[in-house]
């Protein structure tokens, strides 16, 4: 069919060369000025009008009449056969499921596919900031690492959620199954497990809220936190419930939460579908597990997703602590007169706002030696 046409590197493929496929391509690709052109960019034709030519044929007296002609000047282009007809009353694309290989992805495109994916999705996430401005905030959090894992070949990491048993499951990434639909090329990838897709994220969690933690302010200013590089690679949940603040922190302020601050703070880490960050907050779009909260939603219904959050929620709860999230931010530092700060340092002086869970004991302060 010719609804498919391949280009790469100079060469191009199409299952039918006629005046259908050339029609395609000059509908479908960027157009260059004839005169002068490169002749391993064009799809077909070539630089030069031979005026001579009158074989009688339309597409031939066509094509010699062109001053553009369709290339792929930037490289490879792919495009995939659009679904029409009786049977497809919307237009749709085909897809059989089947997909580069991430490390051919990797390769043609200079940049992981996750990191393409992310993009997307904190698009969807984040409302447009002024177009004028040029953002700095382009890094990302560490991919969680299991080192009790990577140490012990016999350690099996446990999972932490048991939802599936429920009968809970997010829906599987859409494929094609048309009357029209081809096979697929590679294998489909089999259903992700919803308990491992929540353990992963949940681990994710606990890494980059102590990697997104902020500093003093100015270049030169300490961080609130005392944990060293290697120390924050090894944060874990367990993190949060270490009631001696002064075991994380240099200096903070704290309260204790009502249980309608403590759900706040929880709803904005965990997010219902819809929301969407304003245009300068900090922190959430740059954590990798709030990108894939985003992607998970996308493939959850109501239910599924009411399930999560009460399953998360749960482990929530067991924390002692937590930053106190604002809208527009995770990591909030600025002197708050209702907080209480046990640090020794002046009272005054900007540091974090910690929540600390509802019907807790004050947190101790014992400066680690």
């Amino acid at each position: 069919m010719a609804g498919i046409v391949w280009l790469l590197n100079g060469l191009h493929c199409a299952p039918d060369k006629g005046a259908n496929s050339k029609r395609l391509m000059d509908a479908l690709l960027p157009h260059v000025d004839r005169e002068d052109a490169d002749p391993d960019i064009l799809a077909y034709g070539s630089p030069t009008k031979d005026d001579d030519v009158d074989s009688g044929d339309e597409d031939t007296t066509r094509e010699n009449e062109m001053e553009t002609l369709p290339s792929y000047a930037y490289g490879m282009i792919f495009t995939r056969m659009i679904c029409v007809g009786p049977n497809h009353p919307v237009p749709r694309l085909h897809n059989d499921g089947s997909a580069l290989h991430p490390k051919a992805f990797a390769y043609f495109f200079k940049v992981p596919i996750e990191e393409v994916r992310e993009s997307i999705l904190s698009s969807q996430i984040r409302e447009p900031a002024d177009e004028l401005r040029v953002s700095n905030k382009a890094k990302r959090t560490a991919i969680y690492f299991d080192y009790a894992a990577a140490e012990d070949a016999a350690y099996v990491p446990p999972v932490e959620f048991n939802i599936a048993a429920q009968g809970y499951s997010l829906r599987p990434i859409p494929i094609d199954k048309g009357p029209d639909a081809e096979p697929a090329e590679e294998a489909v990838p089999e259903e992700e497990d919803i308990d491992v897709v929540l353990t992963n994220l949940w681990h994710q969690f606990a890494l980059d809220i102590t990697s997104k933690c902020s500093n003093s302010k100015g270049g030169q200013g300490e961080s609130h936190i005392i944990l060293d590089a290697r120390a924050r690679r090894h944060v874990t949940a367990d993190t949060y419930k270490n009631r001696n603040l002064a075991a994380y922190f240099r200096d903070c302020q704290w309260k204790i939460m009502t249980d309608r601050e403590w759900q706040a703070n929880f709803d904005l880490l965990f997010p219902m579908p819809g929301r969407k960050l304003v245009a300068r907050a900090q922190n959430y779009s740059q954590m990798r597990y709030y990108i894939d909260w985003a992607g998970i939603l996308e493939r959850s219904d109501a239910n599924v997703i009411s399930k999560m959050r009460t399953a998360l929620k749960k482990k929530f709860d067991e924390f002692y602590w937590m930053p106190h999230a604002a809208k527009d931010r995770v990591w909030r530092s600025r002197f708050m007169p209702t907080y209480t700060k046990t640090s020794g340092l002046p009272r005054e002086q900007p540091c974090p706002l910690i929540a600390i869970a509802p019907h807790s004991d004050p947190p101790l302060w014992i400066p680690i030696a």
